[in-house]
Order: C-alpha cells, then sequence, then structure tokens
C-alpha cells in the first residue's frame, strides 16, 4: 500500500465515523492483533482529533471488561479473532457501544454476534462499509490543542488491572521528534512491526518509520515464524524485548554446536576477530562475507541497520554477542508507558555504546536517581522522570494519578524501578521496585535482575527467583530448554514422557545448579543472592496462558500462585 492510498483510506474511514457521531476527543477503542487496518485507524484519528484507546489483544474477559466500562467508549473497532472475545463480555458492557466496527468480511459464523449485537442496539459494521461511507465527504479536520489526548494506553495488567494512561499530543509529538532526531531515523526504511501496537513503544517506532517515508511490514503473530516475517520484509531497524535476542542467540549457537570441530572453530576465530574489530574500529566486512551474513540471511537480518532493544536492559555478555555477531548497533534503551515512549537510549555508533546500559535520556526527557531508604548502595535509588515526555496521569483515577506524580505540580513522575547512574552517565536500571524483595536478615534481592543472569544458562529457557521476608535464602523455578536438555541426554528428540523424566531427575538438576553456580561465580554474586534450590517444570510461558505480559516480562504475581505448592515444597525439604 503506497501511502497516498493509506492517507486516503484514513480520510474515508475517519470521516465514516464522523458520520456515526464520532467527533474531535471522542474515545474509540481498538481491539485487534497488529494488522494494517490497525495503522490506518491510528493515522485518522491523527486527522479527526479523536482519542484511540488502545486494548491488548491478550485481555481476559475481565480485564477487557473493566477497561471498556473504565474508558466508557461507545465506539470500537476489532479485528475477527477479537470480535469472537469481545462477545465474552456481558451484555451490560456492550450495551456501552452505539457501533462496533470490524476489519474483516462479516461471514456465517459472525452472523450470530451480529444478530445479539443488533438486540441490544448495537450496530455493527465492517471496516469498508464505513470508509465507503466517508468517501468524498467535506469533513474538516479540527484543530487539534496540545494538550489534548491523542491516546489512552491501558497497562498489560501485569499487577492487577490495567490502568489508561494518558497521552497528549505535544507528550507523542515530542517523543517522536526526539527519537528521529537521535541520527538514526534513516534506518527506518523498513521496519517490522513486531511488538504489540498497544504499546506505546512500538506504536512510537511504527510512527517515526511512517514519519521518515519508510516502509511498514506487521508481524504474523506467531512468534515461531519471526524468521520468516523477516526474511519476507528485510527490515532495516527492529524494535525487540531481551527474550527475542535470547532466542536469536540460542537458535544461532544451537546450530554451530551441531557443526564439526573445524566449522566450530573457524566460527570461534570469526567471532573474536569481529570483536577485535568492532573494539578497534577497524572494517569487518571480509569476516562477515565468509562468516556471519550467512548467518544473518537464514535469520532474515541481512539488511538490519539498528536493533533497537526495550523493556529490560541485556545481559552484558548477550549484548556483545549478538552485537559481534550481527555487526549493528544493538541500542539498549529504557521507558514506561507513563514516561510517553522510549525515554533513554545508547547511542547509535557501535563504539559508544556501554554494554549492559540503559543509555542516556533523550532530549526531552529529564532523569534523576533519588534515594530510597531501603537501599544503602552509593548512587542507587528510584528513577523519576520529568519533561514534555510524560503522560498526563491515568484516566478516571485521581488517586492513582496524585501517587504517579512527585508533587502537585506535575513536574516529575515515580517510575518505581531502581537504578543509578554509571560511570560514563549512562543510566543503569537495576529492576522494578516490585520485582525486589527482603529476605528473613534484611537483604533486598533484585529477583528479575537475577534471573536474566541465569537464562543466559544453555540450560535454562526461563527462571522464577523467589523468595520472601520469612525466608533467609532463594529458590526458583526453572523451565527447561528442552533442545539443550536432550543433547544434555545424548538424545535426537524427546517425548513428553521422556522430558517429564528428565525434569524429575537429579541428574538435569544437578546440571542446572552447576550452571546456575559458574554464573553466581562469574558475576561475582553474594551468598543472599544465590539460588539454594530449584524445581525443574515442563511447562509453558506465554502471552496467552496469562504467564507473560504482551511485551514477554513475566508476571511475579501469577508464578507465585502458579507454583506456590513446589515453592513451599522446596523450603520445606530444607528444614
Amino acid at each position: 500500500m503506497k501511502y497516498k492510498e493509506a492517507f486516503e483510506i484514513s480520510k474515508a474511514f475517519g470521516a465514516g465515523l464522523v458520520k456515526h457521531g464520532v467527533q474531535n476527543a471522542t474515545f474509540v477503542c481498538i481491539f485487534s492483533e497488529n494488522r494494517p487496518e490497525w495503522i490506518l485507524t491510528m493515522d485518522a484519528s491523527y486527522l479527526y482529533g479523536y482519542v484511540t484507546v488502545a486494548l491488548y489483544d491478550t485481555f481476559t474477559t475481565d480485564a477487557l471488561e473493566f477497561s471498556i466500562q473504565n474508558c466508557k467508549a461507545k465506539y470500537i473497532v476489532c479485528s475477527k479473532k477479537n470480535l469472537i472475545k469481545l462477545m465474552t463480555c456481558s451484555d451490560e458492557t456492550l450495551k456501552q457501544f452505539e457501533l462496533v466496527v470490524f476489519f474483516d468480511e462479516v461471514t456465517e459464523d459472525i452472523r450470530p454476534h451480529k444478530d445479539r449485537l443488533a438486540n441490544l442496539g448495537v450496530n455493527l459494521l465492517t471496516f469498508e462499509e464505513v470508509r465507503k461511507e466517508g468517501e468524498g465527504s467535506d469533513v474538516q479536520f479540527p484543530e487539534i490543542d496540545p494538550e489534548q489526548l491523542l491516546y489512552v494506553c491501558y497497562s498489560s495488567g501485569t499487577t492487577g488491572f490495567p490502568k489508561g494512561v494518558m497521552i497528549s499530543h505535544r507528550s507523542f509529538i515530542t517523543n517522536l521528534v526526539a527519537i528521529s532526531s537521535e541520527g538514526s531515523s534513516y534506518t527506518f526504511t523498513r521496519h517490522l512491526c513486531y511488538l504489540p501496537l498497544c504499546h506505546v513503544f512500538e506504536r512510537m517506532c511504527t510512527s517515526c518509520a511512517l514519519l521518515n517515508g519508510g516502509r511498514v511490514g506487521t508481524f504474523s503473530g506467531d512468534v515461531r515464524l519471526l524468521s520468516e516475517d523477516l526474511r519476507s520484509l528485510s527490515p532495516t531497524v527492529m524494535i525487540v524485548v531481551p527474550r527475542v535476542l535470547h532466542r536469536m542467540h540460542d537458535a544461532v549457537m544451537n546450530e554451530v554446536n551441531k557443526k564439526g570441530i573445524i566449522m566450530r572453530t573457524l566460527f570461534n576465530a570469526a567471532w573474536y576477530l569481529k570483536r577485535l574489530c568492532l573494539i578497534k574500529e577497524y572494517g569487518f566486512g571480509l569476516v562477515d562475507t565468509i562468516v556471519f551474513n550467512k548467518i544473518k540471511r537464514v535469520m532474515g537480518a541481512l539488511d538490519i541497520e539498528q536493533i533497537v532493544n526495550g523493556g529490560a536492559a541485556l545481559p552484558a555478555d548477550l549484548h556483545e554477542n549478538m552485537q559481534v555477531l550481527l555487526g549493528v548497533p544493538i541500542r539498549t534503551g529504557y521507558g514506561l508507558s507513563e514516561g510517553g515512549s522510549g525515554n533513554t537510549l545508547n547511542p547509535f555508533k557501535m563504539q559508544h555504546i556501554k554494554y549492559g546500559t540503559n543509555g542516556y535520556p533523550l532530549s526531552n526527557v529529564e532523569v534523576r536517581i533519588v534515594k530510597v531508604p531501603e537501599f544503602t548502595d552509593p548512587g542507587v535509588g528510584e528513577i523519576q522522570m520529568g519533561g514534555t515526555c510524560l503522560c498526563s496521569g491515568y484516566l478516571y483515577d485521581e488517586e492513582a494519578t496524585k501517587n504517579l506524580f512527585t508533587d502537585e505540580t506535575h513536574t516529575w513522575i515515580h517510575t518505581g524501578d531502581i537504578g543509578k547512574w554509571d560511570e560514563q552517565n549512562s543510566l543503569l536500571v537495576v529492576d522494578r521496585m516490585r520485582s525486589i524483595f527482603k529476605l528473613s536478615q534484611g537483604e533486598y534481592v533484585a529477583g528479575d535482575l537475577l534471573a536474566t543472569y541465569f537464562e543466559t544458562s544453555p540450560l535454562i529457557e526461563h527462571i522464577f527467583v523467589y523468595g520472601d521476608s520469612t525466608r533467609p535464602y532463594l529458590v526458583g523455578i526453572v523451565i527447561p530448554a528442552i533442545p539443550e536438555v536432550a543433547r544434555f541426554l545424548n538424545k535426537g528428540g524427546m517425548s513428553d514422557e521422556e522430558i517429564k523424566a528428565a525434569c524429575e531427575s537429579k541428574q538435569l538438576n544437578d546440571a542446572i545448579m552447576a550452571q546456575i553456580a559458574e554464573v553466581s561465580k562469574e558475576k561475582k554474586l553474594l551468598g543472599y543472592q544465590r539460588i539454594n534450590s530449584i524445581c525443574i517444570k515442563h511447562d509453558e510461558w506465554t502471552i496467552d496462558n496469562g504467564i507473560l505480559s504482551p511485551t514477554f516480562k513475566p508476571k511475579r504475581k501469577v508464578l507465585a500462585e502458579r507454583y506456590k505448592k513446589e515453592i513451599d515444597a522446596l523450603y520445606a525439604a530444607k528444614k
């Protein structure tokens, strides 16, 4: 689709909505997976001033009903998959709408839903029908006040019911300009829209690509097909979270380890040579041609010019390994919905990137570290944020908004994250405050940070590091990396029964504990930061089963409840 066509579709669709009563500042929900119509609906909001309310397509029915009722929207656009999920809501919730816009065609399986909505007084139209209603319209674009709401982003519900973060036009535009002016906008020529568009960072990066005349392709929705999506679009920039880079790294190393000793030796030699070239700022084109371009081509990463990592800092070793492997800047950053998007970012030049850190504040962002009583380490405290990037608060929640800002001037916000400045004044995020807990001897532990360390172990896919104020040591719930387990046990493949037996075996438990001990020694962890015992489970942690947030962050509260019996058994066994 060309830009002119996209503009005409967005213009007509927005005009069609206006004919159904949508006005400047009207709330319109978007409930869909990433797809072109999501972006076109977003673009129409820029023209007509309506406020888009982004709802994650992974919301449970309870979270969905809460968000709909909370925002009081009378209009919603959705995909076929999510229309079916929307119809699990109560009649009371559905009666709130005047119009449901359906991205797809109305097929026979959809007609019962259309009839139910009609009986509730709700009109169901397709995206195409609304677009045709708006064709040739002379509806004028309204003037927009910079402080007017642009969109409401509901949180992913990691810590309970979602909260609606209000983003103004001023916040969005200043963030968009700040990111585009980072000396890297030319790389947004082809962008894979991979993270959920509900997330402020993906929306910002997709908009950045469009601002700079780039091409945008949407993720197929299946993480197992990510390599195919990459090969199809050949993006020049990729927005990721640490879990994606972990998977890419593990996939490459698994293939390398299958090769004979000559090929493994060649790969290792090429890696060290390329690392030296990066450090010394020498060219490495020959090494790429001989070794790494073949790997990048298989991954669909041959044209990538930069990778931007958000969500959490990368472990320094993974950061370096992937940057050497791909030969492009991997720019870790830091941000949160309440800060409008990405708020800090590492430089574009590879030699200036500090591994394991979260970079420097963008031009519209102020950051300060404020001491908190729980942490005595010099320079460590809560990250507080200010600047034109900030959100306007939480929708219809005065108490939460009051708690978000540090005072009544609304100049600074509490991020709830702990961090410090390194010796080069780059931000280092230690962990989220809600994932930091105190052990019975009074020591504080950053559970999620430790998990990122331990997940570099070959045998570990995921780990939940648990502790509380009644216990003196840590335990862990481990989800094993099955391909590595099979290799460890000298098996070509494993049935579910074999995997279950392996997870319960002392052999695998000892091997994983040995790898955890090795990482603990390498990271120079203190005694109270080391895991005392583990339980290995053959489970899946996914967005769909509610364990991971839409940005692939584990939900600690959900994990603690799900594995309470196993955690209690680990502590009981040590008595």
